[in-house]
């Protein structure tokens, strides 16, 4: 049976020999070269002589019904393998080789307009056309055009260069890559290197916790023990005494009265202070340094404390203790110092019972804002002894957190008051400028002849058409000045209160004794708002006065209180002979 193009032989079961399977060609397997029986197996023909595909053995599955089988056919085309059934009922063909041949091959797509082949490119519109575009279309006429080939060699061109460039900024990462190993070997080691001094600081934090721990126990397993000791010593004494008899006990009595003595003295000198449980701290968290206070109990709702209260790093808190239904405890920062307000603290109280056992305990932790805990229920305090002389002891410590909480707030409060230190430096500098001006002022004004004048607000109001002048001063040539203050209109209509300084009286009429400078303020409550005016002018006698029309608007001193004073609007005036 030979095959058809669109039939593609198959190869019967592969043939074993050896350690490898061979299968032969299609043209060893045609009608015209196909060998008979006896040839197939000449060495001459052997398929593993002249065979050019090699397969390897394996038990396959066969892609038409998805069986294992151990015998297969393999297709020459793709190497598909099938089972003796399906070839048979596929009548030899394999299905994926066949429809690979029937499908038509990939035509590039054609110009719908024209039905031509899109063999160039349009410059102006970035769109691919055929040569009948070019002719006839408008949409087309006279743009650029190059043939689709040329255009895409060309920007293909950019675009490899592009990647090109991308290739070789890989390269230079590939080239730090090495530096970034040795980095993070770098980085592993310091962190490896804190968490060990992390470890070292929490291990010698532990270890002096049970130093304190130790301590503490020996202390109180010796009082714990104290009393069988001394009832020991006591029977060995009393032993003694009955060993000897009443002569060896009379001749002996004065050692053992003294041995006596001593064990009483020893007795008496037993301590029976309690220790602290909560001064047990080390450098990560320190010990608490409880503060007690006696609070009076009476029948009803009362305020048992209403204090403030230094926490360990000197800031203030305000703290109440209410007996109600229960025993309420609020605390809350004193708002005249400043606390930080992301920093946590912790609260600790007790209040104290007989049996210490039974005191009760509590921790609580706070931060900048008023905060309220319940301790105890008033009947509990009162007859399960915790009173005594109807007066309970409450213990209390405020404290940072821990360590950490303490260095940010230590920190934070070193900023802030750096930042008032430097508040009150500029506040210091600004009060030495003002002073110094102020100075500057004064001894300037030292040289002049002063003269005040008080100016009635009723007046200033009624708006009257006459003008109001001062009374005389006297400069230091002996001539006498005086200051005048009219109403006058500018262009707007608006009122102006206006200022001239006029000559009274002149005792030396020389123009050496006629110039004078002058000044004229409008004083002010706040220094900085005061009205000034100073100039230089020679008079002329029995002539107009000099000063500045518009000095101040009438309104404006109508509507700002600072510049009243007793009812009065006040100027100052002076004015200096020329050197």
């Amino acid at each position: 049976m030979s095959s058809s193009p669109l039939s593609p032989l198959f190869f019967p079961p592969s043939e074993t020999l050896g350690d490898e399977t061979y299968c032969p060609s299609p043209t060893q397997l045609s009608p015209k070269n196909a060998p008979t029986p006896e040839e197939s197996i000449s060495p001459e023909t052997s398929p593993k002589r002249n065979a050019k595909r090699k397969l390897s053995i394996t038990d396959g599955k066969c892609v038409a019904c998805f069986l294992e089988v151990t015998a297969t056919i393999s297709c020459c085309g793709c190497y598909d393998q099938f089972c003796d059934h399906c070839i048979s009922l596929l009548e030899r063909k394999c299905p994926r080789c066949v429809a690979k041949a029937a499908a038509p091959p990939k035509m590039p797509p054609n110009c719908k307009g024209h039905d031509k082949e899109l063999a160039f490119f349009c410059l102006t519109c970035e769109t691919e056309i055929c040569s009948e575009c070019i002719l006839e279309a408008t949409d087309h006429k006279r743009h650029p055009f190059d043939r689709l080939e040329a255009v895409y060699l060309e920007k293909i061109a950019v675009t490899d260069d592009k990647v090109a460039k991308i290739g070789l900024q890989i390269e230079e990462i590939e080239k730090n890559t090495e530096m970034a190993r040795k980095n993070l070997d770098l980085i592993t080691a310091v962190g490896d290197a804190m968490l060990a001094e992390l470890q070292a600081i929490h291990d010698a934090a532990k270890m002096e916790v049970q130093e304190i721990l130790d301590e503490k126990r020996e202390e109180l397993e010796k009082r714990i023990n104290l009393p069988d000791e001394r009832k020991a010593l006591v029977k060995k004494l009393q032993d003694d005494i009955k060993a000897l008899g009443h002569f060896g006990f009379i001749k002996q009595q004065e050692r053992f009265n003294e041995q006596c003595d001593g064990l009483l003295e020893q007795c008496q000198k037993f301590s029976t202070d309690l220790i602290d449980h909560y001064d047990i701290g080390c450098e990560l968290i320190p010990a608490t340094k409880m503060t007690t206070y006696k609070c009076n109990w009476t029948e009803g709702k009362q305020e048992l404390l209403n204090i403030l209260i230094d926490d360990s790093t000197g800031e203030s808190w305000k703290m109440s203790l209410i007996k109600g239904d229960t025993v309420c405890l609020k605390v809350a920062p004193n708002e005249s110092i400043p606390v930080i307000t992301s920093h946590k603290f912790k609260v600790t109280t007790e209040i104290s019972n007989n049996d210490i056992s039974k005191s009760l305990r509590k921790r609580f932790v706070i931060q900048r804002k008023m905060s309220q805990f319940e301790l105890a229920n008033v009947e509990l305090i009162s007859t399960e002894g915790y009173l005594e002389d109807d007066t309970m002891l409450f213990r209390i410590a405020i404290e940072p957190l821990n360590v950490i909480e303490a260095y940010d707030h230590y920190k934070d409060k070193v900023a802030m008051l750096r930042s008032s230190v430097e508040q009150y430096k500029n506040l210091l500098s600004a009060s030495k400028g003002a002073y110094d001006a102020l100075k500057t002022n004064t001894d300037c004004l030292k040289s002049y002849s002063v003269g005040y004048f008080a100016l009635d607000y009723g007046a200033l109001q009624r708006q009257t058409k006459n003008g109001f002048v001062s009374p005389n001063i006297v400069d230091f040539n002996g001539n006498e000045w005086k200051m005048e203050i009219k109403f006058e209109r500018d262009e707007f209509n608006k009122i102006l209160l206006s200022t001239y300084v006029f000559p009274a009286r002149f005792v030396n009429s020389s123009e050496h004794a006629r110039r004078c400078a002058y000044f004229i303020e409008l004083m002010h409550s706040n220094p900085d708002e005061i009205v000034r005016g100073y100039a230089e002018n020679l008079f002329e006698e029995n002539g107009l006065g000099r000063g500045w029309k518009g000095f101040i608007e009438r309104m404006r001193v109508l509507n700002d209180v600072g510049f009243l004073r007793n009812g009065k609007v006040w100027f100052r005036y002076g004015v200096r002979p020329s050197a």
